[in-house]
């Protein structure tokens, strides 16, 4: 069986402690709140909210990380897989502020309404022998390696 997450390719059974990335959409846009931005990670549907840009990224940094602890906790298959995704419409605005938008840092915050971003999330694995004689599989990294990083 091959294992793929994030394009890369692995085959199951030789299957050898590694780091893989995932890059997750992000949208932020303002909030019907007053002072308030929602973060809202599109290929996960999972959505939170904070006083700034900054703050409502780090929240959302946060929720996908449990998501991530979540799925390692389940043991079966990769992290992130097989959650459904955002609506489209909310995807095809992130599509169109990567194609049309300006670098955030060149408006003034005053006026930004949306942002799209990437949030990479970083997997660090380690294969555990179920029983000698069976194959390899994906188990939960020691405490000395980190499950996973946001960045």
């Amino acid at each position: 069986m091959i294992v793929e997450w994030a394009g890369a390719r692995f085959q199951a059974g030789t299957m050898d402690a590694g780091t893989m990335f995932r890059d997750l959409r992000v949208l932020v846009t303002r909030s019907d709140v007053p002072g308030q931005w929602v973060s809202h990670c599109l290929d996960i549907d999972v959505v939170s909210q904070g006083g700034s840009i900054d703050d409502a990224m780090e929240m959302l940094r946060e929720a996908v990380a449990i998501c991530v602890e979540d799925d390692l906790g389940e043991g079966e298959g990769l992290p992130l897989e097989g959650r459904r995704r955002a609506p489209s419409e909310y995807l095809e605005t992130w599509g169109e502020i990567m194609k049309n938008g300006r670098p955030l840092g060149d408006v003034d915050p005053a006026r930004v309404q949306a942002v799209a971003s990437l949030l990479r999330v970083q997997l660090d694995l380690v294969v555990v022998p179920i029983r000698p004689d069976t194959p390899k599989r994906l188990g939960r990294p020691s405490a000395e390696s980190p499950a996973f990083a946001c960045m």
